[in-house]
């Protein structure tokens, strides 16, 4: 599947992203799209989001 946006996060928006998850008192919402830009990231640092194969 080709990626429809590709995600460079850089270190002080990594660092953001990770206090908004880590903190208690975000909104579902929010804490989920802070995580789903973070696995999206495909920088140095980022985790890189790998595909499972579809059987």
């Amino acid at each position: 599947m080709k990626k429809k946006y590709i995600v460079r996060l850089t270190e002080d928006e990594r660092a953001y992203l990770g206090s908004l998850i880590h903190t208690g008192k975000v909104a579902a919402h929010k804490r989920l799209h802070a995580e789903i830009l973070l696995k999206a990231d495909i920088s140095e640092l980022g985790e890189k989001w790998l595909e499972k194969p579809y059987y």
